[in-house]
C-alpha cells in the first residue's frame, strides 16, 4: 500500500471499486497514440457493455487480444463512460 492509498483510507477518500466484466471484444483493440512520450493506449468495446469504451495502456509483456476473443476485464470506471483496464484474462 502506498502512502497516498494509506492517506485516502484514513481520511475516507472516495475509492473507485474494481469491476470484472465478461464479454466478447466487438471493436478493436485499436491503438491510440498521444502526442507526448506516454505509452500507447488500446481502445476496445465488449458485447456485454456496449455503453462503455475500455482503455488499456499497451504493455510489452501483455498478450495481444483481438476481435472475437472472450475475455474477463478487470477495470475501474471513470464516470464518463470509460473503463480504465487494470488487466485482461482470456476465458
Amino acid at each position: 500500500m502506498g502512502i497516498a492509498d494509506l492517506f485516502k483510507s484514513i481520511v475516507g477518500g472516495k475509492q473507485q471499486q474494481e469491476e470484472e466484466i465478461v464479454g466478447v471484444i466487438l471493436e478493436g483493440p485499436t491503438p491510440v497514440e498521444s502526442g507526448d512520450s506516454s505509452p500507447r493506449t488500446l481502445v476496445f468495446r465488449l458485447d456485454s457493455r456496449p455503453d462503455l469504451v475500455f482503455h488499456q495502456v499497451e504493455r510489452a509483456l501483455a498478450p495481444a487480444r483481438k476481435r472475437g476473443d472472450r475475455v474477463k476485464v478487470h477495470c475501474r470506471m471513470d464516470g464518463k463512460g470509460t473503463a480504465i483496464v487494470e488487466w485482461i484474462e482470456k476465458i
